[in-house]
């Protein structure tokens, strides 16, 4: 009597190995999630700070002529994916994103509390990121996060 195919112990074997890789390969995969997540951040208020620096070596303040600090100003982005501002007059700035097509995951948040000097933040809003620490930038390159969620290297 010749029958083809698997008994239920060698099912078994093939279900718990499957179950140990996953148990292993998710939870390192949502950390490099997190990671690039982080590093978005980052490298988004580095390109915030070299825009601001760039428009203070043309009129040395932060702010155009005429506005009156304290100022704050956002970088929301909305479910549709537009990223709206209000800054007409420092233009070089667009959040990079982690992923083609994704939403950012922080949203960026700048307060120039005087004409020399800003305090720019990415705050986590979704994703991988919800809940996590905020990171801030500010004028004398001063970087800031959590002690157990510091700037990644």
């Amino acid at each position: 009597m010749d029958k083809k195919g698997f008994t239920l112990i060698e099912v078994l074997v093939a279900v718990a190995i499957i179950g140990i890789l996953s148990a292993i390969a998710i939870p390192m995969y949502r950390g490099y999630e997190k990671g690039a997540a982080r590093q978005e951040a980052t490298s988004n208020l580095q390109g915030l700070s070299l825009c601001l620096e760039e428009y203070f070596s043309e009129s040395n303040q932060y702010l155009p002529a005429g506005t009156n600090p304290p100022q704050t100003y956002d970088w929301t982005e909305t479910s549709g994916g537009v990223v709206t501002n209000g800054l007409n007059w420092l233009t070089c700035f667009t959040p990079q994103k982690a992923a083609a097509g994704a939403l950012n995951n922080y949203n960026y948040e700048l307060v120039v509390s005087s004409v020399s000097a800003y305090v720019a933040s990415a705050i986590p809003v979704r994703g991988p990121v919800t809940n996590d620490a905020t990171f801030t930038l500010d004028n004398t390159g001063f970087k800031n996060g959590t002690p157990f969620n510091p700037w990644p290297q």
